[in-house]
């Protein structure tokens, strides 16, 4: 998303927002960037996605997995996964 352009929402929200409503959902990042953004793809890149993500889970808003020989996943952090 455009820095400048003051009516978008942050990347992060956007995502967030995404998760929100449809808690059980996870999927990689290209499956973010395809799916999760919407209308909003056009307009960021693969890495600034890539740094949203990983500034969620640091914030511990979203967590990722990596199962055995697979991609990382991305996914909203569950209360069972809080602890």
């Amino acid at each position: 998303m455009a820095a400048d352009d003051a009516n978008s929402p942050r990347l992060s929200d956007v995502i967030l927002s995404y998760l929100e409503a449809n808690p059980n959902a996870g999927d990689t990042l290209d499956g973010v960037v395809m799916w999760w953004l919407g209308p909003n793809r056009s307009r960021v890149s693969r890495s600034e996605v890539s740094e949203a993500l990983e500034s969620l889970v640091e914030q511990g808003r979203i967590q990722k997995s990596a199962p055995a020989g697979g991609e990382t996943i991305y996914s909203l952090k569950t209360a069972r996964s809080k602890r």
